[in-house]
């Protein structure tokens, strides 16, 4: 059920008691107004809160991409034609064979 709907029900029956001088359950209306309030407030907080973190992971991420340099194995410096048939390419700081569509943390564009 949509919590503005609520609220909004809750009012009505609040001054609707009011009117009739039905007093006690016209208090009990208010603490429950006053209760359902306070939960959106808190959710709001959270949920700025949670978009927050959100758009600084966004930024962590662009800022991430904007300063990695993806390089394959073809094109890197490190690599050297392999003498064993089962690789295409050997690589000088790793110390192991590799494919040549391969990339690593340790590739440097030549």
């Amino acid at each position: 059920m949509d919590r503005e709907k609520v609220i909004k029900g809750l009012e009505t029956i609040r001054f609707n008691l009011r009117q009739m001088n039905h007093l006690f359950l016209a208090d009990f209306c208010d603490d429950a107004l006053t209760l359902l309030k306070e939960q959106d407030k808190r959710i709001n907080m959270k949920q700025r809160r949670i978009d927050q973190l959100c758009k600084q992971l966004t930024d962590l991420k662009h800022r991430f991409h904007e300063k990695t340099e993806l390089v394959r194995c073809k094109d890197c410096k490190h690599k050297e034609e392999s003498v064993s048939p089962s690789w295409e390419a050997w690589c000088n700081r790793l110390h192991c064979g590799c494919d040549l569509n391969w990339f690593c943390a340790d590739g440097e564009a030549k």
